[in-house]
């Protein structure tokens, strides 16, 4: 399969995700119907979702450096600093039954979306509306620049930009999380 081909498939995978959670999250606070839906499951069914994103998003990354010879710039070495973590931690909460660890996840999952929402700017500017744009990832030193090998997808979506989506997702799990997890506290007192 080559690059362009699975790279379509992830977007559309993604971008799938992440309509079905970004329309999940403004039904839970419009629709009646949803939130109790969203209510019946357990918090640790969020917290497993967001890790089994995190996982997927790891191996895919490392699909595109280790099978594409996509070199890693800078940006993503970060946003992989943040993301690569989350599913350590997620199995390690999930073993141990501990109940709090969603916090940790989203916050992770915050900083990362920093990154990713930093670096898609950069490559939609340049290469979505075409201005010149100077990367931050240097054109000297140990890793590649951003600018040596960037593509779009469906015109507008990069590799950067499929992690903001699974950030985003992450965060939107957790938020889940968050709120069964408070509801089990009060039915418990």
């Amino acid at each position: 399969m080559d690059l362009i081909l699975f790279s379509t498939i992830l977007t559309v995978g993604v971008l799938g995700m992440g309509g079905v959670l970004l329309l999940s999250l403004v039904g839970y606070f419009f629709v009646p119907r949803v939130r109790s839906c969203i209510a019946g499951q357990s918090s640790h069914f969020y917290l497993m979702l967001s890790g089994l994103i995190a996982a997927i998003a790891t191996i895919m990354t490392l699909v595109y450096q280790f099978i594409y010879h996509l070199d890693v710039c800078v940006l993503c070495w970060w946003q992989r600093i943040f993301m690569y973590p989350i599913e350590v931690i997620v199995f390690v909460a999930l073993w141990y039954q501990q109940k709090h660890v969603h916090v940790t996840v989203a916050i992770l999952a915050f900083v990362g979306s920093l990154f990713a929402a930093h670096h898609y700017w950069n490559h939609f500017q340049n290469l979505v509306l075409g201005k010149e744009v100077v990367l931050p990832c240097g054109e000297i030193g140990l890793v590649p620049s951003c600018s040596e090998f960037s593509f779009t997808i469906f015109g507008f979506m990069t590799i950067p930009g499929m992690a903001l989506l699974a950030f985003i997702s992450i965060m939107i799990l957790c938020f889940f999380a968050q709120q069964r997890q408070s509801a089990e506290m009060t039915t418990t007192e």
